[in-house]
């Protein structure tokens, strides 16, 4: 998520995002959008680091709304944009709450990329995971492969959880969803 879809998030929702550096004495400074509507920044209490949250999604009716499914469809969709950009980081925490229920949450992994990366994968798709996934490493050229894998043992009847991310982008491709698919055959019906 590097924000090229936040003018489009703050015309239909109430956008706000909340930064102070880490270090040093900086005061943290909030942005408002509302309807497409920006406010100007305005000091904050943040202990560090940034926080974006977005309330009332849709509330100003977007130019398209007729394309829009069921409020409980399209909250499954921001669920897994939301899950898929956290396995992406493990490094941040991240929430997503809708009509005040908790829908997803998990706690920045610190220490080992490796260590981080599996916890958050066990935070998103299960215990089960966690406990049956390989490490993969390859480098080629100037093309590097690394993730995890899981067991042929644990596999699923479709390929719905198969996460797969480009320089750090959550990406759905047949190309390499097929080259993996291919990579299971023997091993898989």
């Amino acid at each position: 998520f590097r924000g090229e879809a936040l003018p489009s998030i703050g015309a239909i929702s109430r956008l706000s995002i909340a930064s102070r550096p880490r270090s040093g004495e900086t005061d943290a400074h909030i942005i408002r959008i509302e309807g497409g509507k920006k406010y100007p920044p305005e000091p904050t209490a943040l202990s560090g680091g940034t926080r974006v949250e977005v309330r009332d999604l849709f509330f100003a009716t977007p130019a398209r709304l007729k394309f829009l499914k069921s409020p409980q469809t399209e909250t499954s969709h921001v669920k897994e944009v939301i899950e898929r950009l956290s396995m992406a980081y493990p490094d941040i925490s991240i929430r997503l709450r809708s009509e005040e229920r908790m829908l997803f949450s998990a706690q920045a992994q610190t220490g080992d990329l490796w260590q981080a990366r599996l916890k958050r994968l066990g935070d998103v798709m299960g215990r089960d995971f966690a406990d049956n996934a390989l490490k993969i490493e390859a480098q080629r050229d100037s093309v590097r492969l690394t993730g995890y894998a899981g067991l042929p043992t644990l596999n699923r009847g479709t390929s719905s959880e198969q996460y797969l991310f480009v320089n750090g982008r959550p990406v759905r491709d047949k190309l390499i969803i097929g080259a993996v698919r291919g990579a299971y055959a023997d091993f898989l019906a």
